[in-house]
C-alpha cells in the first residue's frame, strides 16, 4: 500500500539526503511516498509486523533498485538497504511505530532535524496513513473543478 504518514501539525514524513528521515513534508511528493508493507493480508491491526519501504523515482518512474528500507539505528531512525520491521501501535485514530527491542519512533530532539527513537511510548510520534492514490484522485478532482482563470 502506498501511503504517506501525516502528524497531526500536518508535517509529513520525509525521506531526506544522507539516507535520513524527518518532518520536513508540507504536502505529498515522491519523498513523503512509503510503501507500508504489511505481514497481516487482511489490513492493519495493533501489533501487526510492517516493513516500510521508500523508492526513488529514477528517469522513468520509481527505480525499485535504489529502494530502501526504514532502519532502527542506535538512537535514530534512517533508511538503509537492511530490512527493519516495526510493529503498528494503535492509539486512539492514529498510529505509532515499535521497533524489535522495543524503542518507539520519535519526533526530531531538534528543529528540522532526522527522526529519533525512544523508549516511551508516551513519547512516539503519532502519525495518521494517508492512502497516496487515494489522495492524489482527491488532489485532481479538486483542480478539475477549479475556475478557469479569465
Amino acid at each position: 500500500m502506498l501511503v504517506a504518514f501525516r502528524t497531526s501539525d500536518d508535517k509529513f514524513i520525509t525521506s531526506s539526503a544522507n539516507f535520513s528521515l524527518d518532518l520536513s513534508g508540507t504536502k505529498i511528493g515522491s519523498k513523503q511516498t512509503f510503501t507500508l508493507i504489511a505481514t497481516n493480508a487482511s489490513g492493519l491491526a495493533d501489533g501487526d509486523a510492517v516493513k516500510i519501504r521508500y523508492t526513488p523515482n529514477g528517469e522513468n518512474g520509481p527505480d525499485i533498485k535504489k529502494a530502501s528500507y526504514w532502519f532502527a539505528a542506535g538512537s535514530g531512525l534512517k533508511r538503509s538497504h537492511d530490512i527493519c520491521e516495526f510493529k503498528i501501535k494503535l492509539v486512539d485514530t492514529q498510529y505509532a511505530f515499535e521497533t524489535a527491542d522495543g524503542k518507539f519512533v520519535a519526533e526530531p530532539d531538534e528543529k528540522d532535524g532526522p527522526l529519533t527513537l525512544t523508549e516511551s511510548e508516551d513519547d512516539a510520534l503519532l502519525v495518521s496513513l494517508v492512502d497516496v492514490k487515494l489522495a492524489k484522485k482527491a488532489s485532481s478532482s479538486k483542480s478539475a473543478k477549479k475556475p478557469a482563470a479569465e
